[in-house]
């Protein structure tokens, strides 16, 4: 009769007291133990347990306190409806239902330490039985207070604070004057006093007058301007009061520091230099010089053709300003002003002065100028109009100009090339962004091909 029982879950005797009763549970979940004679004896088997927990094998949502989710497990033999389990990451949940061998039906317990609605467990989450965490203890009563600590070393000096104000004033009587000291030394002579005023006496006759003295020799001669005449090409190099009065076209060149300024009547102008220009779209046009002026013109068509002398546009912002002469017949159609270009699609961006008729006759005899700004897909080819609005045909010269401030486009004219006024505006890239920029005129006088066009430019500065 042994008087001790020892019970282990191992696959082996192991060590037990002397007299016990030794007996164990191996791998393969048999209760075994050792008879007397020392050979192990199987007194009993069985098939091993459920394990005593799970993890999940897919991601869910935490849903909201006391609401349900299904949550996909490994295994299921463990949990029983209505026990706590506690999910890693999620926070405590009681099992509402058992879905099979796979999956569980959880409820948010609401615990404070629960994740919150709505946020993602990732799958590999370990599910265990658990209770429902108790409530917070009461805090418990204060402990005795420790021991004083050693004072601290002394602190560094304050700053030396500002000083007070002034006090009053005592209240003591004025004591008693003294004894009058001793003479000082006398001292430095003072200056001169003013100079007394004239007396009244009266002025003596006049001398009578001396003899004319020798003349004395001439000075240099002074440097007076000049005013000469002649053809433009045989102008003079400029010297300071030079006046130039051009005999073969408008001008009258003025130099009042050794260059010559330019004045068509009383404006002063900017002749046109033709350097670094090509041509938009010639045809037949040309462009000669008049004086210091140029001269565009071409032969009549019977349709829209534009020609234009161009140059490569500036980088933003510029100002392009050209003041021009017309010298074409009123005819419907023909026009000539200024113009941006794109080389690469051959569009046109045109603001000009055109021939418009009013009283609708055959003839088509033009009663006014229009200042226009068109769009034109080709030099040939009308695409639409920005704005079109009548001027008096009595003006003999108007300014036209281009601003482009890096973001808009303005086109402005003038008939005095200082007031400036806005035609029309939009953004510097609408229709087409321009490679060049220049002047131009369009040769279409409807079939009446004997009228050419022409106009002069008198100023150009880009």
């Amino acid at each position: 009769m042994t008087s001790s029982i020892s019970l282990d879950k191992q696959s082996s005797p192991g060590s037990a007291p002397a007299g016990a009763l030794r007996l164990w549970i191996n791998a393969s979940a048999q209760l075994c133990t050792i008879d007397e004679n020392g050979n192990v004896v199987v007194v009993a088997s069985g098939s091993a347990g459920p394990g005593g927990y799970s993890q999940t094998t897919a991601n869910f949502t935490m849903p909201a306190v006391g609401a349900n989710v299904t949550v996909a497990v490994g295994a299921t033999g463990w949990a029983a409806v209505g026990v706590f389990v506690f999910v890693a990451g999620a926070g405590y949940m009681s099992v509402n239902a058992i879905g099979g061998s796979a999956s569980l039906t959880l409820q948010n317990a609401g615990a404070s330490v629960n994740a919150a609605p709505g946020a993602t467990i990732n799958a590999g989450a370990v599910v265990l039985p658990s209770g429902f965490p108790g409530q917070t203890g009461a805090v418990g009563a204060n402990g005795p207070a420790g021991p004083t600590g050693a004072a601290g070393s002394a602190g560094p000096t304050g700053p030396t604070g500002s000083t007070g104000p002034t006090g009053a004033t005592g209240a003591g009587t004025t004591g008693a004057t003294g004894s009058t000291g001793s003479t000082g030394v006398t001292g430095a002579t003072g200056s001169t006093g003013a100079t007394g005023a004239t007396g009244a006496g009266v002025t003596g006759a006049t001398g009578a007058t001396g003899a004319t003295g020798p003349t004395g020799p001439t000075g240099p001669s002074g440097g007076g301007g000049s005013i000469s005449f002649g053809s433009y090409s045989s102008a003079p190099s400029p010297t300071s009061g030079q006046l130039y009065q051009c005999t073969d076209a408008p001008c009258t060149m003025i130099s009042a520091s050794n260059a010559w300024a330019y004045f068509f009547g009383s404006m002063e102008v900017s002749p046109y230099s033709d350097s670094g220009a090509v041509w938009g779209s010639q045809g037949s046009a040309t462009l000669s010089a008049t004086g210091p002026y140029s001269f565009l013109s071409s032969p009549g068509t019977s349709g829209d053709s534009i020609h234009a002398r161009v140059k490569s546009v500036p980088t933003a912002p510029y100002s392009f300003t050209v003041c021009l002469q017309p010298a074409y017949m009123s005819h419907l159609n023909m026009a000539g002003g200024i113009c941006l270009y794109d080389a690469g699609s051959g569009k046109f961006i045109t603001f000009d002065l055109h021939g418009n008729t009013v009283d609708g006759t055959p003839s088509n005899n033009c009663d006014q100028y229009n200042l226009e700004t068109v769009k034109w897909n080709s030099s040939s080819s009308y695409n639409s109009t920005y704005n079109d609005q009548a001027v008096p045909t009595s003006i003999s010269s108007i300014w036209l100009r281009i601003h482009d401030d890096g973001t808009n486009r303005s086109f402005l004219f003038s008939l005095d090339g200082q007031n400036f006024v806005s035609f029309n505006s939009q953004s510097n890239t609408d229709f087409m962004t321009p490679t060049h920029i220049g002047f131009y005129v369009n040769s279409n006088n409807n079939g009446i091909t004997t009228y050419p066009v022409g106009m002069l430019i008198l100023s150009s500065s880009l």
